[in-house]
């Protein structure tokens, strides 16, 4: 699956990293082309797509990108880092335990959406979703598939 994991910073709290994660990132409305190649400019009702270069350059305009060109080392995300990243990017893998603190991972891949289970299993959303309907129940946890339980796997 095409995620990084990063982690939160000492000083801040599940709950307050989920809040945060919901919230409208403040750079939103300017088209910062997440995720992709290339930027969408819009100029007065006609858009055009500019891709790369190709020239290999990393654009570093985001935090966590900075931090991912460094090898073989922990992303550690603050405030305001959380704050920049859409809802839709970030899969929060939860421990089931009250001592273990949940995973964090940063979806790299827009077109390829994450499902996680009720056992905090990480699965590509159609292949769950063929498998649940192939085989009436969820893979790996064997839970009989509903309708109420899997609208709230989406939900994330």
């Amino acid at each position: 699956l095409p995620m990084v994991e990063f982690h939160l910073a000492d000083d801040m709290s599940a709950k307050e990293a989920r809040r945060l994660i919901n919230e409208d990132p403040p750079n939103k409305a300017s088209g910062s082309g997440r995720g992709g190649g290339g930027d969408v400019l819009d100029s007065g009702g006609d858009q055009r797509m500019m891709f790369d270069d190709g020239t290999g350059d990393v654009k570093l305009d985001d935090a966590f990108a900075q931090q991912m060109v460094a090898p073989n080392s922990l992303i550690v995300c603050d405030r305001d880092m959380l704050r920049n990243l859409s809802p839709s990017e970030v899969v929060i893998r939860p421990s089931g335990c009250a001592v273990v603190k949940p995973r964090y991972y940063r979806l790299m891949d827009a077109d390829a959406p994450v499902t996680v289970d009720d056992a905090g299993n990480l699965y590509e959303t159609d292949e769950y979703e063929l498998a649940c309907l192939e085989q009436g129940r969820t893979p790996f946890t064997r839970k009989g598939v509903n309708s109420d339980a899997e609208q709230d796997n989406y939900a994330m």
